[in-house]
């Protein structure tokens, strides 16, 4: 009987269920809201425009695709959008009366990201390395405002990022950017833009699991760009948002 009985037991562990699969693909869709704050100095034939330091509230959407997230080299691909909403400016014409105008300010990327994960035993700690395209862009909503102050650029984007697991439900991921400006709109390069300019900057990410599916996150970017036009054009904005996530 002690033998049948071990016989037994013995067949139904192998004929137990077969672990899980590794997942090939994972998917991450994020949006969010908070604010930003846009200033910019702009020379331009009748004189320098000058933006201070002005908030608004902000929206932002992301898409990620990871490829064999659990590989010790994976790939993730980025589409994020981050945009104003309802801002306004004050205009001052030389020769009329003030007016309030609508503007929009807002940035498109386009990255994907070799990932390495530096202990194979876990994810906890991973280098990523985001290299694509970001285009940001100021202008009215209304096309009669032609030199309000507006300008758009965009360029090869590099990002070097650190991933960090805080325990079984938080995430950091943090890390420094740079770009090279190689596109001028008409309008900067009508008052003698350069044909190429700078913009360095960084982003974090805070990001807590809420139940197998669903994630809420603080996030931080922050950019600054100088691009020589007849004296030099800069511009610095952030963006301070609260995102709600899901991943499958």
């Amino acid at each position: 009987m002690a033998l049948a009985a071990t016989v037994s037991g013995a067949a139904r562990a192998q004929a137990g269920d077969p672990p899980a699969p590794e997942r090939a693909i994972s998917l991450h869709a994020a949006a969010g809201l908070g604010v930003g704050t846009l200033a910019f100095t702009l020379p331009t034939a009748q004189g320098v425009q000058r933006l201070p330091d002005t908030p608004f509230p902000a929206v932002e959407l992301a898409l990620r695709v990871h490829a064999v997230p659990r590989a010790r080299l994976s790939l993730e691909t980025l589409l994020a959008y981050q945009s104003s909403l309802g801002l306004e400016l004050l205009l001052e014409p030389q020769f009329s009366l003030p007016e309030r105008v609508d503007v929009r300010a807002h940035r498109l990327e386009l990255s994907f990201a070799p990932v390495l994960r530096l202990f194979a035993s876990n994810g906890d700690v991973a280098l990523a390395f985001p290299i694509g395209f970001a285009f940001r862009a100021f202008v009215p909503e209304s096309h009669q405002y032609p030199t309000l102050g507006v300008h758009a650029f965009g360029g090869p984007q590099l990002r070097t990022e650190l991933w960090l697991k805080l325990g079984e439900l938080v995430r950091l991921r943090i890390g420094p950017e740079v770009q090279w400006i190689v596109l001028v709109d008409g309008a900067m390069r009508g008052e003698g833009a350069c044909c190429q300019g700078l913009a360095v900057g960084g982003q974090g990410v805070l990001e807590a699991s809420v139940g197998p599916v669903f994630r809420v996150a603080f996030a931080y970017r922050e950019s600054r760009t100088f691009v020589p036009v007849v004296s030099r054009f800069e511009g610095v904005e952030r963006f301070l948002t609260a995102r709600i996530a899901g991943e499958l």
